[in-house]
């Protein structure tokens, strides 16, 4: 004589777990180019935070030691280094790097006209041999307004996001993270100003 299970003790058919597996492939397919898309971006916005970071950390340091402090991009080791300029001449020297911020390997020089490495370095001072650098003075002030871009390669069918670190006026040497929309620089609102492809 056979008895019946109680619902409770019955498992699941082979069908009933293909189908939960199939539900759940559809899934990952469709979030996976949403999730490489915040990954590019996130590593976009850190980088670039970090750079406005030692923007500032270096215009403090300038006006702290009442002496030049400077911050330029190494691109051979794809670095953005902040200076101390400790021996006064108002150049950067390898032994006076305060800190550093190291880019991403999806994070490149790059300006949305498609100037590349140093050329995507907008104003500042020049620096003999290597791309423009940013040069604050010990009243907090800097030298040449002027400011570093970023680009994010895109993935898939998005576009490629562009952020970048402006210093003006030469005055007061406000530093600002702006993204490129469409046709200009913007600052974020803190409302949804920024679009993000």
């Amino acid at each position: 004589m056979r008895t019946e299970r109680p619902a409770y003790e019955r498992g699941f058919t082979l069908i009933e777990m293909l189908v939960v597996l199939a539900i759940l492939g559809v899934a990952m397919m469709l979030a996976i180019p949403y999730l490489s898309a915040q990954i590019q971006r996130s590593k976009l916005l850190g980088a670039a935070s970090q750079v406005t970071g030692l923007m500032r950390l270096a215009r403090l340091d300038a006006i702290k030691n009442s002496r030049c402090a400077m911050v330029g991009i190494t691109l051979s080791t794809r670095k953005v280094n902040a200076y101390s300029d400790r021996n006064t001449n108002c150049l950067p020297d390898a032994d006076e790097v305060i800190a550093e911020v190291i880019l991403p390997n999806s994070v490149t020089f790059e300006t949305p006209a498609g100037d590349k490495d140093a050329a995507s370095v907008q104003g500042f001072s020049v620096w003999p041999g290597n791309p423009n650098m940013a040069v604050f003075h010990n009243d907090g002030s800097i030298d040449t307004t002027g400011a570093f871009r970023f680009k994010a390669a895109p993935l898939g069918s998005g576009g490629a996001n562009y952020l970048e670190i402006n210093v003006a006026p030469a005055a007061t040497a406000r530093i600002a993270l702006r993204k490129w929309e469409t046709s200009q620089w913007i600052e974020n609102d803190g409302v949804g100003a920024w679009k993000w492809k």
